[in-house]
Formats: C-alpha cells, structure tokens, sequence
C-alpha cells in the first residue's frame, strides 16, 4: 500500500531490492512521497558548488588567519604562550565546534529550517567574530570570541556536504566532494594574506578585513546555492539512538576512525606548520614576512590538487565496480605524505625546495577526505539525514584532533623541537589512518558496501489507496 524509500546508490541493486533502510525503528514513507530526487540542471550545479566552495574560502580563511598573525605579532601583545595558542586553535575551538554540530545538523534536516538557511546563519555567526577578534586584550577574551567563531563554522561544512549528496549523482559525489575541499587550500592560502596584512596594516585591521571579506562572500553564497526539494527533509519517526547504531557498524567505525587520526595530523600541521615556516624558514633564509603567503599559496596549490585528484579518482574506481576503490585512494595518499613530512622537518632551510616539498605533501595528505566521504558516509546515509550524520562524523573527528594541537603546544613549551614534535604526530597518525583505510577498503571489496538495519513494518494510514 504504500511505497519505501528511494534506494541510495551504493546498497540498491535488482538483487537487493530497496535497501536504503538505515535507523531502526524508523517508519518508511506515506505513499504520496514521491521517492525520486530532484534533478539539478548542468548550471544549477556548477553555481551550487562555486557557492558552497566560497563557503568553504571563507570558513577557512577565518579560522586560520589567527595561525599566520600569531608569531611574531600577536603573542608577544597578549602574552600568549605555546600551550595557550594549542588550545585556542585546537581543544579550545574543537569542543564548541563540537557542541554545535549536532544542532546544527538537526536543524539543517528540518524542513522548517533547511541546509540552505543553516548555512547562511552559519555565516552570518562566522563575519561577527571574525572582525570581534580585533578586540581582543588577552588570551580569554581571543578564546571567548573564538568559541563564537567556533559555532558559526559549525553550521558550515555537513549542511554543504549534504547539500552536495542531494544535488549531484552519487558517481560523481567524490569529484563534487573534492571540488568543494579546495574551499579549505584555498582558504588557507588566502589566510596567509593576514602575516602580509598584520606587517603592513596591524593585526587588529587584519581581521577587520577579513571579516569584511566574509560577509561579502557570504552573500554571495547565499545567492548562488539553489532552494532544495521539501521531500529531502525529516520523515516522522526516526530515532536518534538509531544514528548511534550505525557508527557501530564495521565500515563507518573503520571510516570515522581513519578520519579521526587525520583530523589530528591535520590540525597539527595547520596550527603548526606556518609557525615553523616563520620561525625557523623565514629566520634561516631571509627573514620575510612573505614566507607565510609562500606557505598558503602551496598549501592551497598542493591541497586543491589532491582533493580534486583524488575525487575524480574514486569516482572512477566506483563506477568500474570496485566497491572498496575509494578507501585505498584514502590508504595510499596517508602513506605517500609520510616521507614529505620528513623532507619539510628535517632537511636544511631552502625556500625552492621547501614550497616544493610542501606542495607535494599536501597533495597526498589531503587526498583522503573526498573518497571517505562519498564511499561511506553519503551512501549509507538517507537523504533526509544526512547533514545530521555527517555532523556527528565531524563531531567524533574534530574532538580527536583537537586535542593534537594542545599536545604539540605543551611539548614546545617544555623544550622539544618543533620539527620533532610536527614529524613524530603527523606521520605515525598518517599511517595508523593508512592501515584502518586499507582494512575498510578489502571489507568492502570482499563483501560489499554494508547493508542498514532492517527496518519494521510501516504504520502509515494510505489515503489514496483508501479513496481509490
């Protein structure tokens, strides 16, 4: 009497029937739900995803503009030591960040609210404590203005990506996914403009410019992403319980604990790296300020690369039928980064070689989270849940990474080299996320994408079968 949901991707074959069935206890649709997604035309979908990478530009160029102020500007002012600067770029962030996404995400798969609308507040959040952090005249008062810069970037990256899940065909989420990365190189390079701007302007105009910049760019997002189908929102009946089942699973722990691991290599190589580069690169070859926008432009260049590389990559494995292709692309691009990581830290100070290293480092590091993400998460989540899902995917990530930065600050303080402390994090968490990619990747070839929860019988009253 009334039909189940739309198949999603990876689980439906004519074999398999609808297998779309992920939370338990959760009813299937009334019978006028239509069960079809909505087709987006060439041009929506290119203006979508320029928007949503701007979004992306600007959460990154936000976040990490402090990275490339800190030294030599901003510490010496408030007094900010190592371990001080660890926990406001890391723990101190992560846990609000943290705190928000699920809200956020929730809200974002309310049909009353939407991704779209989330998103814009999102920002709006993001270009008020942006430009407050010019007012800062401590470490509490930048860590307090920072946690609201934590819960507007938390309304941000899950409703973009579940915004790309639903405008876009799955074979192509990963090279939709990568595009969209490109926001965070990008946004990194651009923060590098702040050691530029600091030296030329101050740091307290610096991040006045930058939130100008936000708000801007903002709108402009807000334009560009179109209005979603109503009937990729909330079904009455779900469970939230039910979410916690399924990262129980063996493909989505695989996939969350991977992405934990490089979550924190990668917040010590962000928070870090341009710290080392300025202190040590800048000192030893000649003094510049410019070397942190040296750093962003390569990080930006190597990162957008990869993320794009990688997407059209896995997309390819998983329309070739290789289920477990685009974890191995995850696999291979963690170990690749390994020996960069070691060329950056320990071999002589040389501008040409150091960009050139930094270049390709980020390119295999940051190949990763485009195939992880289309291979497990958008899959198995239905499409009415996914900015909730992958909220608590980012949740369980961030609040592992965070707490890198901390360490690695703790460890400075306390007389231990920064190229050590950089070397022996990032690349022990590169390998140990390697080898949980490369398991997930032979399950998934072995079995197949995994199947959800059965679901019961729906209780739905039919009107239509009812009048006919």
């Amino acid at each position: 009497k009334s039909r189940p949901m739309e198949p999603h991707g990876l689980h439906s074959s004519p074999e398999r029937g609808n297998d779309s069935r992920l939370y338990e206890g959760e009813r299937r649709a009334p019978s006028n739900y239509r069960g079809r997604r909505k087709q987006y035309g060439a041009a929506a979908q290119i203006m979508c995803l320029i928007g949503l990478v701007v979004a992306n530009i600007t959460s990154e160029a936000a976040r990490y503009s402090l990275n490339f102020i800190i030294y030599p500007d901003l510490a010496p002012f408030l007094r900010i030591t190592s371990t001080q600067y660890g926990f406001i770029s890391g723990l101190g962030f992560g846990i609000v960040y943290v705190l928000c996404l699920i809200p956020w995400g929730r809200a974002a798969d309310d049909v009353k609210y939407g991704r779209k609308a989330v998103l814009a507040a999102g920002l709006v959040i993001q270009v008020i404590f942006t430009a407050l952090q010019s007012l800062a005249w401590n470490f509490w008062s930048l860590l307090v203005i920072r946690f609201g810069l934590a819960v507007g970037q938390a309304a941000i990256t899950a409703p973009a990506l579940a915004i790309i899940s639903n405008v876009f065909s799955e074979g192509f989420w990963a090279t939709a996914n990568g595009i969209f990365t490109c926001g965070i190189y990008l946004g990194t390079g651009l923060a590098s403009f702040a050691g530029i701007f600091s030296f030329w302007f101050g740091w307290e105009m610096t991040f006045g410019l930058f939130g100008i910049f936000c708000g801007v760019a903002g709108l402009l997002t807000v334009f560009l992403i179109p209005d979603e189908d109503p009937e990729d929102y909330e079904l009455p009946g779900g469970e939230g319980w039910a979410l916690v089942r399924w990262f129980s699973g063996p493909a989505p722990l695989l996939v969350t604990l991977g992405g934990c691991f490089k979550f924190m290599a990668g917040f010590v190589t962000f928070s870090f790296l341009p710290i080392f580069f300025q202190r040590y690169v800048a000192e030893s070859v000649d003094g510049s300020p410019a070397i942190s926008l040296w750093f962003g432009l390569s990080a930006a260049l190597g990162g957008c690369a990869g993320g794009v590389a990688s997407g059209i990559l896995a997309d390819a494995l998983f329309r070739g039928g290789m289920a477990g292709g685009p974890a191995f692309v995850a696999a291979v691009s963690s170990i690749l980064a390994v020996p960069f990581v070691f060329l950056v830290a320990y071999l002589p100070p040389n501008k040409i070689w150091d960009i050139i290293f930094l270049v390709f480092w980020y390119f295999s590091a940051e190949m990763w989270i485009s195939p992880a993400v289309a291979a497990i998460l958008q899959g198995l989540l239905p499409r009415h849940r996914r900015a909730v899902g992958l909220s608590a995917y980012l949740s369980i990530c961030t609040l592992a990474g965070a707490l890198t930065p901390l360490l690695a600050g703790f460890l400075v303080d306390h007389g231990a080299a920064l190229k050590h402390v950089i070397a022996w994090i990032v690349a022990p968490c590169d390998l140990i996320a390697a080898a949980l990619f490369v398991v997930l990747g032979l399950m998934l070839n072995r079995s197949g994408p995994p199947l959800p929860a059965e679901e019961p019988e729906d209780d739905y009253y039919d009107a239509e079968a009812e009048a006919a």
